[in-house]
């Protein structure tokens, strides 16, 4: 398994400042469930520098759901759409406008969570004395201590050496807030009789890209949730998701016609999804920004893998099992790079049967599935091609 450091550059790490740091950005704009993974290092920075300025850069669909953390003391959004998928005025406009706001924040230090030349570009603009970022290639002479990420880490740890660079190894994480819950979309689930299994069948979908090799069919989470229902007369479903996976959502709702499932797919807010993981007695899904959240709760999870690996993606903590059948017995996505190259037929995501996700279902409802060593997930099902 994956060390708990990343590899630093051939640079020397810097020191624990000798001045005070009194205003810190931290910039992450990353998909959902990274930015969720990054929690650990947000808190432990936070607990670190206490009486400092702690600002948060990062995307637009996210700035709400950062301020409700309790964390930061501001939180700028930046217009990732523009950034990604605008023309190049529209995405010139964004970096300015970007390299300004971080500038006009005066920061002492800067850790950046994005391992990319540009965000190093922007770490060197702000003016920060202290610059620390992810690098996978170019950019790292950039910053004052860069750190290069590993394909054999998990996504928690480059996060966490971030963290440690910017002199908080050594601070406690402490939890965070996630608001209130829609209380009348969510107050009617879960009883005393009655077992909850939440169920998020989309994911793969970003600002910057679609992935449909990581979701699960809809047809196979559709009779996953049929089987369900038959064998387990005391259980009852909630789909959850974001707003793009109510084509998944309301295929497998328009075939059931049971009053034992709803959907929320898109009509809850992301802490009243966490209050629903929370109740649930076990959650199925696939490697989404739901399978994060439902992470930093206290639910048994079944994690549906495809060309990600979950031994560096998969939350970790107790009760969490992994469906994964990799073709050639390893991961097709480079996770250092951030590119999958074209999927051989069938996918991975493909191979894995109703069967096998039933059956790690069952386990986690009956409480007999363990966790690997040290909280790492344990792989309910491998096999190799």
């Amino acid at each position: 398994m994956a060390n708990s450091a990343c590899q630093s550059s051939r640079r020397a790490p810097l020191a624990v400042p000798d001045f005070p740091m009194r205003r810190i950005v931290l910039v992450h704009t990353g998909a959902l469930g990274y930015l969720i993974q990054a929690l650990p290092a947000f808190t432990r920075i936070r607990a670190a520098f206490e009486n400092a300025r702690l600002v948060l850069l990062t995307g637009a669909p996210f700035a709400g759901v950062a301020e409700t953390w309790s964390i930061f003391d501001r939180v700028l959004a930046i217009d990732i759409e523009s950034a990604f998928h605008g023309t190049l005025r529209e995405r010139i406009r964004v970096a300015i406008a970007t390299a300004a706001a971080l500038r006009g924040e005066r920061p002492d230090a800067i850790g950046v969570f994005k391992a990319a030349a540009a965000y190093a570009a922007l770490a060197w603009m702000s003016g920060a004395k202290v610059r620390v970022g992810l690098v996978r290639g170019s950019g790292a002479h950039l910053y004052t201590s860069s750190i290069h990420i590993r394909a054999d880490q998990h996504r928690e740890d480059w996060f966490l050496a971030v963290a440690n660079a910017l002199g908080a190894s050594s601070a406690a994480a402490f939890s965070t807030e996630w608001g209130n819950g829609d209380s009348g979309l969510i107050a009617p689930l879960g009883t005393e009789t009655r077992k909850l299994i939440a169920v998020a069948p989309g994911g793969g979908r970003n600002a910057k890209e679609d992935m449909p090799e990581r979701r699960w069919p809809a047809d196979r989470y559709l009779a996953l949730i049929e089987r369900l229902l038959s064998s387990r007369p005391e259980a009852d479903i909630v789909l959850l998701g974001h707003g793009k996976d109510s084509r998944e959502a309301s295929m497998i709702e328009s075939v059931l016609s049971s009053s034992r499932v709803r959907n929320l797919v898109g009509r809850t807010s992301l802490a009243a999804a966490r209050q629903v993981l929370d109740s649930a007695a076990v959650f199925g899904g696939n490697d989404s920004a739901l399978l994060h959240l439902a992470g930093t709760t206290r639910v048994p999870i079944v994690a549906v893998f495809g060309p990600t690996d979950p031994r560096v993606v998969a939350p970790r903590r107790d009760r969490v099992s992994t469906v994964w059948q990799p073709v050639g017995g390893r991961s097709c996505y480079d996770q250092v790079r951030g590119t999958l190259p074209a999927c051989r037929v069938p996918c991975c995501i493909e191979r894995v049967s109703v069967e096998e996700v039933l059956s790690a279902v069952l386990l986690q409802l009956e409480g007999t599935i363990a966790s690997g060593p040290a909280g790492e997930p344990s792989v309910a099902s491998l096999r190799h091609a």
